[in-house]
Order: C-alpha cells, then structure tokens, then sequence
C-alpha cells in the first residue's frame, strides 16, 4: 500500500516586546504591548503572557474615589478581535489578573503580516490600569 504524507512546516510563532512597568488613565484605548506575525492563513493562537524576564506579571486596574471600571481589548491590524470589562465595585479598591486569562483563537488573521495589539481604556471613577511585565504572543495552528 502506498501511504503518500504531506509535510508541513513547523508552526509559526512570535513573541512581542514587554509592557515594562505600564499604568495610564486613559479614557481612550492606548496599547500596552504588541507583537507581529506573519501569517500562512491558518488560525492564530494569540495569549498575553509573562514576558519572560523572570519578574511576577499581571495585569489590572485601581479604582478611584467612586466605583471605577475599564475596558481592555485585542486587536488584529487595528481591527478589534476581543473586548471585555472590568470594574471595581469597593472605593480604592483593584483587581489584578493573570496574564493567560486573555487568550484567543483567531480564525482567520489573512496571508501576511498580522500585528495584535492588547489596548486598555479607563472609563469611570478615576480608573488606573497596570500592566507588569507582561507580552503578547501569536502561535499559528
């Protein structure tokens, strides 16, 4: 029997620069680290991650004097692939997260050189958004 393969190449992968020690209270999106791929056509694997230099990383936002909330995103080439909330209900208080919480698969990035962006926004009650240490990575699938 003759059994013909197809082989494919290894998947491709990039990992982004660091946010660094970021914070903003920016009621407009401001990107907090990017990272650029260049794209077969198979679906991408895009997830905010450690950046690697062995420092403790996360992400998240201060309330103010009020209930404060923000939002942060995902986008592709400037187009928005992910969007959430967050608030913080108690006076001064915060929320961190992880940064694997953001993860997503994007079904169908194009053929070429794709560039993710993670942005965050503050919208109320004197919000200030963080990130430390963290990066974007995209793995093609």
């Amino acid at each position: 029997m003759d059994v013909s393969l197809t082989t494919r190449p290894l998947p491709y992968f990039a990992i982004g620069s660091s946010s660094g020690n970021y914070n903003t209270t920016s009621g407009t999106y401001t990107a907090v680290c990017t990272v650029t791929i260049t794209a077969t056509g198979r679906p991408i694997h895009v997830l905010l991650q450690n950046d690697g230099a062995g420092t403790p990383s996360f992400f998240g936002i201060f309330g103010g004097a009020t209930n404060s909330a923000g939002d942060f995103q995902v986008t592709r080439n400037g187009t928005m692939v992910l969007e959430s909330n967050v608030a913080v209900i108690n006076v001064g208080g915060y929320i961190l997260i992880p940064p694997g919480s953001v993860a997503l698969f994007d079904p169908n990035p194009g053929v070429g050189s794709v560039t993710y962006s993670f942005n965050v926004r503050a919208q109320t009650g004197g919000a200030t958004w963080y990130a430390r240490w963290v990066a974007l990575a995209a793995h093609e699938i």
